[in-house]
């Protein structure tokens, strides 16, 4: 189970990072204030603290970020390729 959280993880990353360059964003921070996912962020927030303070340190938590770190990517997609790509370089 980790190797496949881990694998999912490294995926949304690289998914993350192939959304800003293909909508060629210069800063990460105007890419993750202009999407309309903030219930995914703030839950991520959340979900971060956890894995954080987590002892020991336990997979529940962190299979759940990544779950909601998928639905993020799922919400921007959405959002972004549907026409809304403001903040993006001309």
């Amino acid at each position: 189970m980790q190797q496949e959280i881990e694998q999912r993880l490294r995926a949304a990353t690289a998914k993350i990072t192939a959304m800003m360059l293909q909508i060629n964003f210069d800063d990460p921070r105007i890419f993750f204030e202009s999407v309309v996912a903030s219930p995914h962020l703030a839950r991520l927030g959340r979900l971060r603290r956890e894995v954080i303070e987590a002892t020991p340190k336990i997979v529940a938590p962190i299979a759940l970020f990544v779950i909601e770190l998928e639905g993020f990517i799922e919400a921007i997609e959405t959002q972004t390729f549907q026409g809304d790509s403001s903040g993006a370089k001309s």
